[in-house]
């Protein structure tokens, strides 16, 4: 697939395959969905492979740990907050990208430049890069400092779950303790999946045009987009050229 002509550097950080949904409306184990002949599962973890150095799993099935390390929640039942504090727990980076396991269409160079690239540049400075498509928050699909890691245990032992929420706040009150005031330590980018502008720094040099293939910016609507149901699915299959093996 013309997908792979593009290959992205692998950085010193965690990355991580949100896993943990119901998969409801899809009717089926989600993970296990086959898109262009792999599993969905397979595919986001082979996407971050390509960026991070480390990568496992979160939130999912024991039995996924075929395809990567299964890190299970530590509250279960908490939705994907829970997840998210699992792997940070579980983590040894201070960095960690997060991408749901059926998100396939995402590029790996749209997330090595508009999160890790952002996030490595302007270390101390952030400890969150959440984007907003079509404005929608997208924190699922997102890159964590693991210094937030205390202020999600302190929401689940409080029985708050719903994660952007959570993250504002977390980043706030680490901008106090850093003396950061002013300068918010949670980046959220706007993004038009309408538009090839998602509001990094790094699209004002060109690079991200150098490094996705006409096939992927064709696709840029299905960017964020999750699959959700089995029409979702065939939606996703109809820009099968736009997939990374």
């Amino acid at each position: 697939m013309s997908g792979q002509r593009h290959p992205s550097a692998v950085y010193d950080i965690g990355g991580y395959v949100l896993a943990g949904g119901k998969s409801s409306r899809m009717g089926r184990d989600k993970a296990l969905v086959e898109l262009a002949g792999k599993p969905l599962v397979l595919r986001a973890v082979l996407k971050l492979r390509r960026i991070c150095a480390d990568v496992a799993i979160a939130g999912g099935d024991a039995s996924l740990d075929m395809f990567a390390p299964v890190v299970v929640d530590i509250h279960p039942g908490c939705g994907p907050l829970s997840g998210i504090e699992a792997a940070l727990a579980h983590s040894t980076h201070d960095w960690n990208l997060f991408l749901p396991i059926d998100m396939p269409l995402m590029p790996s160079a749209v997330l090595e430049t508009c999160f890790v690239g952002v996030a490595l540049k302007t270390l101390p400075a952030l400890a969150a890069i959440v984007h907003t498509v079509d404005g929608r928050d997208q924190p699922l699909c997102a890159i964590y400092h693991r210094a937030l890691l205390p202020f999600i245990q302190e929401a689940l032992a409080a029985g708050r779950y719903k994660l952007m929420p959570v993250v504002r706040e977390a980043a706030r009150r680490l901008a106090v303790e850093r003396k950061h005031e002013g300068r918010p330590l949670l980046w959220n980018a706007a993004y038009a999946s309408d538009t090839v502008e998602i509001g990094a720094p790094a699209l004002a040099e060109g690079t991200i045009f150098e490094r996705v293939t006409p096939e992927q910016l064709a696709a840029r609507p299905l960017w964020f987009a999750n699959l959700n149901t089995p029409e979702d699915l065939a939606l996703a299959a109809a820009h099968a050229d736009a997939l990374e093996d």
